[in-house]
């Protein structure tokens, strides 16, 4: 398994976690409970961060560069909806 493969793997996993994570923080019962899951969650965001960072810093996660003119438009799009 090649490096960017096992990376990938790692955003893909920290991705799904953080979701898991961000769901059962609203819907614990116990404020202490709740506390527990946003702190992991907080640990496990740093983690999809730096995985991301490293991935693009090394190629395999290219971002597209998006035009001021095509954010105005969807942001207008919405704002008139």
């Amino acid at each position: 398994m090649d490096d960017k493969l096992i990376m990938q793997n790692l955003l893909d996993c920290t991705k799904s976690l953080c979701n898991l994570l961000n769901q059962s923080t609203i819907e614990a019962n116990e404020t202490a409970i709740s506390a527990d899951f946003k702190n992991v969650l907080g640990v496990f965001l740093n983690i999809q961060h730096e995985t991301y960072k490293t991935m693009q810093e090394e190629g395999w996660y290219p971002v597209e560069q998006v035009k001021a003119q095509a954010i105005t438009k969807v942001k207008n799009k919405f704002a008139n909806a």
